[in-house]
């Protein structure tokens, strides 16, 4: 809406940030918060990344810029 500043697709990639980071990540509607963290019948759990990444991988996967340009001649 014209009040939000993004929506799911903000939430699903900070949960892979997150989870990529090696922390545990449990998105839920904030009214069902309890009933997620006692049962798990509501929400979606993100779990941690088994090995944590190396600090250069994961600044390349998250912050870096992509930038470039590719130049094709005739004998291409």
């Amino acid at each position: 809406s014209h009040l939000g500043t993004g929506g799911m697709e903000s939430k699903l990639s900070a949960a892979l940030l997150a989870s990529d980071a090696g922390v545990p990540v449990l998105l839920a509607a904030a009214a069902d918060a309890a009933t997620a963290l006692d049962d798990a019948s509501v929400g979606t759990v993100f779990a941690p990344r088994a090995e944590r990444m190396s600090a250069r991988r994961f600044w390349v996967r998250y912050a870096a810029e992509p930038a470039g340009a590719l130049t094709l001649d005739d004998g291409a």
